[in-house]
């Protein structure tokens, strides 16, 4: 991850890796033909289909969520990019340099682990997608956020110029 010198907000740039099960077991479970029992600890889980924002909006926020699983699969067969740091951190130890990102080859679905940091995620290249979201409902009741900019004086920003990986 590299940081640029612009003027407030700095903005710190992360490459996204392809998304494998290996590479994601830290921040969830990549969904396969096993069964996987989600957990909600306090409220019943809802489905709704949502819109992904395009890959060159900043990100401007990380959060988590205490109780519950999240899942995330995108319609079409259409990638989308997961933002994401480790569980294990607390707030007061997540950084801008412990984000990563991962794409998905567009027919996954991804659980993200309880007290996993991410955001919804990104579409990717220039154009919104839809995607299932399955989530515990009154989600904002166990939700911690940190919002980059007042916190770390920076935003994240996906660099998509060049290959997955490369």
């Amino acid at each position: 991850m590299a940081e640029s010198t612009t003027d407030r907000p700095r903005v710190v740039t992360l490459r996204p890796e392809p998304l494998t099960p290996e590479a994601f077991a830290e921040f969830g479970t990549v969904v396969g033909p096993e069964k996987f029992v989600l957990i909600s600890t306090e409220f019943p889980f809802f489905t709704n289909v949502t819109t992904l924002m395009p890959d060159y909006l900043p990100i401007t926020y990380v959060n988590r969520h205490h109780d519950h699983h999240q899942i995330f699969m995108t319609f079409g067969g259409k990638p989308m990019i997961v933002v994401v740091a480790s569980p294990r951190l607390s707030g007061a130890e997540i950084r801008p340099e412990d984000v990563q990102a991962f794409v998905t080859d567009g027919n996954t679905a991804i659980v993200f682990h309880v007290d996993t940091w991410h955001l919804a995620p990104r579409a990717l290249g220039p154009e919104p997608i839809r995607a299932l979201n399955v989530q515990a409902t009154n989600n904002h009741v166990h939700t911690e956020r940190i919002e980059l900019e007042p916190t770390f004086g920076c935003v994240i920003k996906l660099d998509m110029s060049r290959g997955i990986g490369d």
